[in-house]
C-alpha cells in the first residue's frame, strides 16, 4: 500500500482551536493527488524541532509503557507526516514505530546504543523504570547519570528529533510537497536549549594566513579525530573531583580506566598529572598563569585522541566556593599550548596535526562564553599555526550568539 501527500500552510489558527500548538508548529492541510492507492485528507501540523524535544523527554522520563496517556503533538504530526498512520489520531504503536526508526537513523555507535538505552527500546526494556535507563545510557559513554543528563542526553533528544523530523519530509520514500520545519539550527534560533549541538565552522585571518576554526557544540567524550585537547584547570593542577561538572571532571573520567561497573581501575589523568608536579617541584603550590602540563589520553586514545594538555587558568577564590580566572592565563596558555604542541609534532608518528581548545574560564571561572571566544580568537590570531587544524570546544550555546559561523551538521561532534 502507498500513498502521496501534498501538504500546503494554512494561516495560523486560533488558540482556542489547537490548546495544543507550540511555537514553531505549523499547520498544513492535506489533500488527495491522482494515482495514490490510498489518500488522507484533513488538517495537520508540522512538527517543530523544539516541539519535538519537549516531548521526546517527557517521553523518557515516562517510558514507552505510557505513551498512550501522554499528549504529544508534534510526534503524533510527525508520525502521519511519515507515513505511518492513515488515522487523524495516530496509535501510540504506530508513533512508537517511528521513535524506533529514527533510533535506527542515528546511524549506530555510542549514540545509538544510548538512546536505545535511554528510551528502552531494546528487548525486555520496554516498561524498565526511567532512572535504570539512564543509568544504562550513561554507561555507554562511562559518565555519571548526572553528567549524561546534562549533556549527552541533550544530545541523543535533539538528534533524535532531527532524524523524526528526516523521516516526517521524506514520506517513506516519496515526496512531500510543502515547507517544514528546517531540522538544522537558525542562526537566530541558536541560544535555544539543544538547538547548537553539531559542528561550525567560521573563517579566521591572521598575519600567518588563513584558517578555518571548528567549533564542536556537545560534550567531550563525544570528540573524535583530535590530536590534542586542551583542559582547563586551576593554576595548583589538583584535579577536579569527578562528580563535578566540568570539563576537568569530564575528561578525567574518559580518560580512565575503568571496569565492567564503571570503578576506575586507573585515574590515567590524577596519576601523570601528579608525577608531573611533583617533577617540577610545585607540590602544594600555584603554578604560572597558561603554565601547560601535558599527559596521556588513556582511554580517549580509542576515539583517536592522542594527547591532553592541561592549562592553569582559573584561581580558587579566596574564602569562597568558585574560581577566577587569571587574567592573562588564556593568552599565555594558548602560547605555550602551541608552543608545546609544535615541539612535540615532530617527536611522533604520525605528526600532531590538530588541537581542540576549550572555551577558557566559561563555566565556573566567571566569562562569558563571548568573552572567552575573543580571547581566545584574538590570542590564535597572533600564533603561529601553519599546518594546524584548530578547534574549539564548548558543552553547550549559553551566552554568546552563532552570527558567523557556518553550521555543518550535528551528528557528531
Amino acid at each position: 500500500m502507498r500513498f502521496h501527500l501534498e501538504c500546503h500552510l494554512l494561516p495560523p489558527a486560533e488558540p482556542h482551536q489547537f490548546p495544543h500548538e507550540q511555537p514553531g508548529a505549523r499547520q498544513l492541510r492535506t489533500r488527495s493527488i491522482a494515482g495514490c492507492d490510498v489518500v488522507m485528507s484533513g488538517e495537520i501540523w508540522a512538527p517543530s524541532h523544539d516541539g519535538l524535544v519537549e516531548e521526546l523527554r517527557l517521553l523518557r522520563e515516562r517510558g514507552l509503557i505510557a505513551i498512550r496517556g501522554l499528549t504529544l503533538p508534534h510526534l503524533s504530526a510527525a508520525t502521519r507526516l511519515a507515513g505511518e498512520s492513515l488515522e487523524e489520531e495516530p496509535t501510540p504503536v504506530e508513533m512508537e514505530r517511528v521513535l524506533r526508526d529514527a533510533v535506527d537513523k542515528l546511524g549506530g555507535g555510542d549514540l545509538q546504543r544510548s538512546a536505545e538505552y535511554a528510551f528502552g527500546t531494546p528487548p525486555g526494556m520496554r516498561g524498565t523504570p526511567a532512572v535504570v535507563r539512564r543509568r544504562r545510557a550513561a554507561e555507554v559513554y562511562g559518565v555519571t547519570p548526572e553528567r549524561f543528563r546534562k549533556a549527552q542526553e541533550r544530545l541523543l533528544i535533539s538528534q533524535l528529533a532531527d532524524m523524526i523530523l528526516d523521516l516526517s519530509s521524506h514520506q517513506r520514500g516519496h515526496a512531500i510537497v510543502g515547507e517544514l520545519a528546517s531540522s538544522g539550527p537558525r542562526l537566530s534560533d541558536t541560544r535555544q536549549e539543544g538547538r547548537a549541538f553539531g559542528l561550525w565552522t567560521r573563517p579566521m585571518r591572521s598575519a600567518h594566513g588563513r584558517h578555518i576554526i571548528t567549533l564542536h557544540v556537545g560534550p567531550v567524550e563525544m570528540l573524535a579525530d583530535i590530536d590534542i585537547v586542551v583542559s582547563s584547570e586551576n593554576v595548583y593542577f589538583e584535579g577536579s573531583q569527578t562528580f563535578k561538572p566540568s570539563l576537568s571532571a569530564a575528561l578525567r573520567l574518559a580518560c580512565a580506566t575503568r571496569n565492567a561497573v564503571g570503578g576506575i581501575l586507573d585515574d590515567v589523568i590524577l596519576r601523570e598529572l601528579t608525577e608531573w608536579v611533583e617533577k617540577n617541584g610545585h607540590r602544594g603550590l600555584p603554578m604560572a598563569a597558561g603554565t601547560i602540563a601535558a599527559t596521556s589520553s588513556g582511554e580517549l586514545r580509542r576515539q583517536n585522541i592522542r594527547r591532553i594538555y592541561h592549562a592553569a587558568i582559573v584561581s580558587p577564590r579566596p574564602g569562597e566556593s568558585g574560581y577566577n580566572v587569571v587574567p592573562d592565563a588564556i593568552p599565555r596558555a594558548v602560547k605555550n599550548a602551541m608552543l608545546l604542541a609544535s615541539r612535540e609534532r615532530e617527536t611522533v608518528n604520525p605528526p600532531f596535526k590538530s588541537i581542540c581548545f576549550p572555551l577558557f574560564g566559561s563555566g565556573s571561572g566567571g566569562l562569558t562564553q563571548s568573552q572567552s571566544l575573543s580571547w581566545i580568537w584574538a590570542s590564535l590570531e597572533r600564533e603561529q599555526a601553519d599546518g594546524w587544524d584548530l578547534h574549539l570546544l564548548t558543552r553547550e550555546i549559553t551566552s554568546m550568539e552563532l552570527n558567523g559561523w557556518q553550521y555543518i551538521d550535528n551528528k557528531e561532534i
